[in-house]
């Protein structure tokens, strides 16, 4: 999975068709025919989106799933094994909701196929923390591609925290249990005043708060943003603020033995009652 790219159209990815397409193939390795598949992945979803499955005689194919103009999804599969991976999310409009209900739709549909879990690589933009509030977790929790982007930005503004603040989050981003990333996501704390005090002093010239204001901004495609963000006193959330280009390799556990589907679900029904509230039953 490559988080969230922006591009500017949506097309569905072309797959070979003297391989794939071929009738019958989905239907003789899965639990479920390709209709209702069909019917499956395009829940909740714009009356227009297109669904392709594509599988070929070893149960090896690809899951296309495109809502035009707003999002496309492309998933790997193979039955003979039992893996998939959710390998790319395009959102050409962002914030629509749509990718994250796509995602679902895709963990529902494996999810009744008896697959036990969808692999995701977490990256760009602001996938490394939806993927984490929709129950992803690192197939490692002391991941180094996550925790080494989280503590340089944490450090940086550690010490304009309050003493109470400093201390709870010092627990959360030293955790490194199984679930440690969910635990991150999930601390709500607003870290914009944090930050405007770097910046301000590191725009006076104090040699340790320059340096604390390129551990904040390393990493970023439009480190302005958030220094904007700062001074105009927009809430700039923990999770987000320590997450954003962050990445992982990871999974979501189908079986929902962590509780990963009932988080993706909860997420889901959130983001559709505040995006799209007559999408909602």
């Amino acid at each position: 999975m490559q988080g969230v790219e922006v591009r500017n159209q949506a097309e569905i990815v072309p797959v070979g068709r003297a391989v794939y397409d071929r009738a019958g193939y989905w239907d003789c390795f899965a639990a479920i025919d390709e209709e209702r598949a069909k019917a499956k992945l395009r829940t909740g979803l714009p009356d227009q989106t297109r669904v392709a499955i594509a599988t070929d005689g070893t149960g090896y194919g690809h899951v296309n799933l495109v809502a035009p103009e707003t999002v496309s999804l492309i998933t790997i599969f193979n039955h003979a094994n039992q893996t998939a991976k959710l390998d790319e999310v395009s959102a050409y409009r962002p914030k629509t909701g749509w990718g994250t209900r796509g995602a679902l739709n895709v963990m529902e549909l494996f999810a009744t196929c008896g697959f036990s879990k969808l692999n995701v690589h977490a990256t760009l933009e602001d996938g490394a923390r939806t993927w984490g509030l929709m129950g992803g977790l690192p197939d490692d929790p002391k991941d180094s591609w996550l925790w080494g982007r989280v503590e340089p930005r944490y450090q940086a503004i550690r010490d304009d925290l309050s003493p109470d603040t400093r201390h709870h989050l010092d627990d959360v981003v030293s955790d490194r249990s199984e679930k440690s990333l969910w635990r991150l996501v999930d601390t709500n704390c607003d870290v914009g005043p944090a930050l405007r005090t770097v910046f301000t002093r590191a725009n006076e010239g104090r040699q340790i708060d320059q340096d604390r204001r390129a551990r904040a901004l390393e990493g970023r495609d439009d480190p302005l943003q958030l220094v904007d963000a700062s001074f105009k006193d927009q809430p700039i959330p923990f999770s987000r603020y320590l997450l954003e280009h962050a990445a992982w390799t990871g999974y979501f556990d189908l079986t929902n033995a962590n509780g990963a589907m009932d988080r993706a679900r909860q997420y889901v029904k959130h983001r559709s009652a505040n995006h799209h509230p007559a999408s909602v039953a």
